[in-house]
């Protein structure tokens, strides 16, 4: 405060200075004091009544006499936070600071060398920075089931937009997530196409909707979306997803409001705790506000743990690509009829969802990281009777381990697959082959090995459970004609169907069917090799009844059969 003697030109000044104590000096102590009152009356200094005052907001008032209980109860509670705010001082002023990277890592992989393929992710976010959306390609790699999202621009400018041009996403709000009294879950999640492709949730409204779904200020949402939020979560945590099967994490980009922090509420309430809750957030003033709702709900040193807080989006980026099993943005080739490759972008192969397309380059696109790291755990799994993976093949052609022994069923099919592919003037458009194998045999091995030895030559895929065949025609006719000019001289499309009955087989045939008709290809053209893979409790009986279009798998090897697994096993 400026003041200046009247009668020179001398300036004075009043100076004021806090002297902050350190925690050793004035632990578990309360300080009482009596503030000086000048009496213009008496022209003296009066002092007040004894009295302790505290921090109020921004104000200083005194602490009543029915709060002076509650007061003293607490010293502890402020004398911990005392505590940790000059730790993290020393730690600023020092240069230490936490190994975040490790940290985040951890919490990503729950303590694994690699974030898991098999595990779900939702995500909570807001508003995201220009710069920080060149940095997502950490996310692109997740398996994201779905999205909950407060900018209401996303799909014009923000996460949404930039996610859109990778991936294929369902866009929904929250009112999508009331199932209605006469549906299964099963039925609504089908409906919604949950788990094939990713559920983008617009949680206040969405500026280019062409309807009543504006955004509205936080009162307003607490009012008339609150209810809709505690349903999503519920039936997503309660019903849709297992316990354990996914992970939830906020992803704090900008300024933190109410509607996101009820939001944590209702996740913590619903997983019935707070450990597959991470929160992540480059900003320590928008996480103070997130910190201060949490720490109500499950403790400040729970909180802390499973928090990630002053990391660079660009850092984030970096760092969680290097756990991931997969490459980011990685590019997948398709044969075409020509005998050369096109590029089959991602959001395209995820419109056709109820195919798992086998790509030429498949499995390319795994780091080599995990593949040093997994290959003996991924071999041994196989050899010990998992089911097989495309990365069995793929280690196996590579080198990396031994060879995926060919049983006798993979050369009777591979030789009623090329007798297919011959070219006779009574063609069918749509031929099927039948796989028969005791439960456990090999028969899925051998039926994805044939897959994997035509990648390259046929276009091929294995049909996903629980879709019509009208969906599946639909989906294979797109992936024959994929980037192809001429629907007349397209490549064959090789199809595994797993586990079905004769009744769907025969309702896939006709769809398809149906479908070259309409598209009038010349007859005599083969389309589509249906190659079904079925359990059978006497496979060589339904051998004998059609010779030439089925094959039987058995646990019985024959005596070639048995020197090979030999060989594999002298081998590992």
């Amino acid at each position: 405060m400026d003041q200046q003697n009247q009668q020179s030109e001398e300036k004075r000044y009043v100076v004021e200075v806090d002297i902050v104590p350190s925690l050793s000096i004035v632990r578990g102590k309360v300080y009482a004091v009596r503030l000086p009152n000048f009496k213009v009356e008496t022209n003296k200094v009066e002092f007040e009544k004894e009295v302790i005052l505290r921090r109020v907001g921004s104000k200083t008032a005194p602490v009543s006499e029915k709060d002076l209980s509650d007061f003293y109860q607490r010293i502890k509670d402020r004398d911990a936070q005392r505590d940790e705010a000059e730790k993290n001082q020393f730690l600023s002023t020092s240069g230490i600071c936490q190994d975040l990277g490790r940290k985040l890592t951890m919490l990503m992989t729950s303590g694994k060398k690699f974030i898991e393929t098999q595990k779900w992710f939702i995500l909570v976010t807001n508003k995201f920075k220009p710069d920080d959306l060149c940095n997502i390609n950490w996310l692109l790699n997740m398996n994201i089931f779905c999205m909950f999202d407060f900018d209401p621009h996303s799909k014009i400018s923000g996460l949404c937009s930039k996610y859109l041009q990778h991936h294929a996403a369902n866009m929904h709000f929250l009112q999508s997530y009331r199932i209605s009294g006469g549906s299964t879950i099963l039925e609504f999640t089908s409906h919604l196409h949950l788990f094939d492709q990713t559920s983008w949730i617009f949680c206040n409204g969405r500026t280019d909707f062409k309807g009543n779904k504006t955004p509205c200020d936080e009162m307003t949402w607490i009012k008339t979306k609150m209810t809709l939020l505690w349903e999503s979560v519920s039936l997503i945590c309660k019903q849709i997803l297992p316990k354990g099967t996914f992970q939830v994490i906020f992803l704090v980009t900008s300024p933190v409001e109410k509607p996101l922090l009820h939001t944590f509420y209702e996740f913590f309430t619903d997983m019935e705790g707070h450990e597959d809750i991470i929160c992540i957030c480059e900003s320590e003033q928008n996480f103070q506000k997130w910190q201060s709702f949490a720490e109500g709900s499950c403790g400040k040193e729970t909180v802390d743990h499973s928090s990630v807080v002053g990391m660079k989006m660009s850092h984030i980026n970096a760092t969680l690509q290097h756990v991931q099993p997969m490459k980011a943005c990685a590019r997948k080739h398709l044969p075409v009829f020509v005998k050369g490759k096109c590029l089959l972008e991602t959001n395209e192969e995820e419109q056709m969802y109820s195919l798992e397309i086998l790509t030429i380059n498949h499995c390319d696109e795994t780091s080599k990281e995990f593949i040093d790291e997994e290959k003996a755990n991924i071999e041994s799994q196989f050899l010990h009777g998992g089911g097989v993976t495309w990365l069995n093949f793929w280690l196996a052609e590579h080198k990396y381990v031994g060879e995926v022994v060919e049983r006798n069923a993979y050369h009777e099919t591979s030789g009623l697959l090329k007798d297919a592919l011959k070219h006779y003037a009574d063609q069918t458009p749509v031929n099927i082959i039948n796989i028969y194998h005791h439960p456990g045999s090999g028969g899925s091995t051998v039926a994805r090995q044939v897959l994997w030895n035509n990648r390259k030559d046929l276009r091929c895929a294995v049909v996903k459970p629980l879709h019509s065949a009208t969906v599946v025609a639909q989906h294979a006719v797109e992936l024959r004609q994929y980037e192809e000019t001429d629907p007349q001289r397209c490549l064959p499309v090789l199809l595994l169907i797993e586990n079905s009955d004769k009744e769907y087989l025969d309702d896939l045939r006709n769809e398809l069917e149906v479908a070259i008709n309409s598209k009038q290809i010349q007859y005599g053209t083969l389309c589509f090799i249906l190659l079904s893979c079925r359990r059978s409790h006497d496979p060589e009986a339904r051998c004998r009844d059609s010779p030439l279009k089925n094959v039987a798998v058995t646990h019985k090897l024959s005596a070639q059969e048995k020197r090979k697994f030999a060989g594999k096993r002298k081998g590992t």
